[in-house]
């Protein structure tokens, strides 16, 4: 009796299957207050943060549109520069209110799904990545991501790692319900913390991981400390960058400094 249950839900669950689109959405903006225009600096081979994380967007799979959704500002019309350079979509909206602008965003492509990616996150990993698309390509649920050891979303930690996909059904859900501007700012915060309104599904992250490790940047300290180690990460991969850290004190300290200074 279950299999025939089960059978008689296919149709339909095919059938959303189907009627979802994915795109990708690069959240960034010029004016940071902690390191004012720290995407467009320099940051590896003349390369700045915003260079290296579209550049790995682009080995995806080519079928996913890609965006860059800023705010409308008047100074971060500059950023448009990289849509033309790289061939993707360029988006202004909301800057104050980031849950709005992906909402616009999301509705201006048709976009069903969104792969949220922050643009201070230059060690994104394309497996990681791969990872949840393909969870999603397979299961229908409001929002895919990771977590560590102690169920806390990759989102809440400072590894800059990962990414999130999160349904633009959801994040109306939020528009509707949710009026605080510090939880609207970080988009997803209130989906994955109402599991009993959403179907969420987090993937544990790699034992190796679950460490005091810090590769986003949010200021000079994290700009300057990271950018030696992205020399090495370049040119080798996750794991053995952990190594290194783990040779290097300076380094390490750095990025304990910053996890502590910026508890999330």
């Amino acid at each position: 009796m279950l299999f025939e249950i089960e059978m008689f839900k296919l149709p339909n669950f095919l059938n959303n299957m189907n009627n979802r689109k994915l795109g990708i959405i690069i959240q960034a903006r010029v004016g940071s207050i902690r390191l004012p225009n720290k995407i467009n600096l320099p940051f590896y081979r003349n390369n700045t943060i915003l260079d290296i994380i579209i550049k790995k967007l682009l080995q995806l799979n080519n079928s996913i549109p890609i965006v860059l959704s800023t705010g409308d500002n008047k100074e971060n019309n500059i950023l448009k520069n990289y849509s033309d350079k790289y061939n993707i979509e360029f988006f202004q909206g909301n800057e104050i209110n980031v849950l709005d602008r992906f909402i616009r965003t999301s509705e201006a492509f048709s976009f069903t799904h969104v792969i949220r990616v922050c643009s201070d996150n230059p060690f994104l990993n394309l497996n990681f990545i791969n990872q949840l698309i393909d969870l999603y390509e397979v299961r229908d649920y409001d929002y895919y991501s990771y977590k560590d050891n102690f169920n806390v979303p990759a989102i809440r930690t400072h590894l800059g790692l990962f990414v999130e996909i999160v349904s633009l059904s959801s994040l109306k859900v939020e528009e509707e319900n949710e009026k605080n501007i510090n939880i609207i700012e970080h988009v997803t915060k209130y989906v994955y913390e109402n599991p009993q309104k959403f179907k969420i599904y987090l993937k544990k992250i790699p034992d190796f991981l679950n460490k005091d490790l810090r590769f986003t940047i949010d200021d000079q300290d994290d700009f300057d400390n990271l950018r030696k180690v992205y020399v090495f990460y370049a040119e080798s991969d996750l794991e053995k960058t952990i190594e290194y850290i783990e040779e290097k004190e300076e380094i390490k300290n750095k990025m304990l400094a910053n996890v502590k200074k910026y508890t999330k």
